[in-house]
């Protein structure tokens, strides 16, 4: 469970005092209908709210594929209404990055076997580039995780005030 906090995935729950069609509504109300009419500095949303969920992502000026899709569902839990949302990237970003990352695990992991098990006529010589893949990996990860969390900090943040958690 603690390697979790350290990937580009978040998941967690919002308890608010909001009637479910309030939220709809809230929801409703930050979908930009066109991408040309949003102000510089509004927060504006993309996607789609129906019944009981929805799948939203914010609308940004600049690249960034590593962008948080949030999906939520609307659960109505007595008195209070409970929405559990999940983030995550793009499905096609997510399997490229894990392809690349896979890519270069294997070839850490070949070089790491070859560092240890040195075939008999070998020497075992450290050569700096031998760390470049190890570099590519911790980048990698880097890029990924750290994009993806400037942004979903963004959009918990405009969630919990759209929502007003109890």
């Amino acid at each position: 469970m603690g390697l979790k906090k350290y990937l580009p995935f978040e998941r967690y729950s919002i308890t608010t005092a909001l009637k479910p069609h309030e939220i709809r509504e809230r929801l409703q109300s930050r979908m930009a209908h066109s991408r040309l009419l949003i102000s510089r500095g509004d927060d504006a949303y993309e996607g789609k709210v129906t019944e009981e969920q929805f799948k939203i992502n914010r609308i940004i000026g600049y690249r960034n594929s590593f962008l948080p899709i949030i999906e939520g569902k609307i659960l109505p839990a007595g008195p209070l209404t409970q929405v559990d949302i999940k983030m995550r990237m793009h499905l096609f970003v997510t399997v490229f990055f894990g392809i690349w990352m896979g890519m270069v695990a294997v070839v850490c992991l070949v070089l790491l076997l070859i560092w240890f098990f040195p075939f008999p006529w070998q020497e075992r010589q450290f050569n700096p580039s031998m760390l470049i893949p190890f570099g590519m990996l911790v980048f990698g990860w880097a890029l990924t995780f750290f994009a993806f969390k400037f942004e979903s900090r963004r959009s918990k943040a405009f969630l919990n005030e759209l929502l007003k958690p109890v």
